[in-house]
């Protein structure tokens, strides 16, 4: 597994054959989307994801660490995730069983 977190900056359009998660032997790239609110820090959202989709094959697994999850699932799907992971938390996954039911 590859973690968009490591890659610090450089750019997702353009990676390095260095870089590349597929020659490293990566299977899959985690996404760690935070909202600012959920937990602290922004770092990856939605045009990170949109924008990995079409630089490599590998599934992405999206880690949703964001408010009410389940308003945004469909929209990390759409632009390209494979995999989506929220937290089941009172106060911020209010409507769990609608969140679950979006992701197939």
């Amino acid at each position: 597994m590859g973690s968009v977190l490591g890659l610090k900056g450089r750019s997702f359009t353009n990676p390095l054959p260095s870089l590349s998660p597929e020659l490293a032997g990566c299977d899959w790239i985690h996404v760690d989307v935070m909202d600012g609110r959920f937990v602290p820090n922004i770092i990856i959202g939605l045009l990170v994801v949109d924008a990995l989709r079409p630089v490599t094959d590998l599934p992405l697994d999206v880690h949703l660490m964001i408010m009410e999850p389940d308003q945004r699932v469909p929209d990390f799907i759409k632009a390209g995730a494979d995999i989506v992971s929220v937290h089941c938390e009172q106060s911020s996954t209010i409507h769990l069983h609608r969140t679950v039911n979006q992701v197939h």
